[in-house]
């Protein structure tokens, strides 16, 4: 188990990113700003978004790190934010 802090700040600015924690490279808890560093490759490469709060320095990127995963589900799975 790998775990890559993309972002840990409370706001923007420079080089500071929201909460973003990369799990493997495979779950991304908390999707920040710190999860727009991720390449389309790595955003297409996530199963799992893991949302703790619904405050937008968690989701600002959720959109964006989600939206390949509609392509990728199987018939009667679903996806959630």
């Amino acid at each position: 188990m790998h775990l890559t802090v993309l972002g840990c700040y409370g706001g923007i600015g420079g080089s500071r990113r929201t909460i973003a924690l990369l799990l493997d490279d495979d779950i991304l808890i908390d999707a920040g700003s710190g999860a727009g560093d991720l390449t389309l490759e790595r955003m297409a490469r996530l199963e799992h978004i893991f949302l703790t709060h619904a405050h937008l320095g968690h989701n600002v990127c959720a959109a964006a790190c989600g939206a390949f995963q509609p392509q990728q589900l199987q018939q009667g799975q679903q996806f959630v934010f």
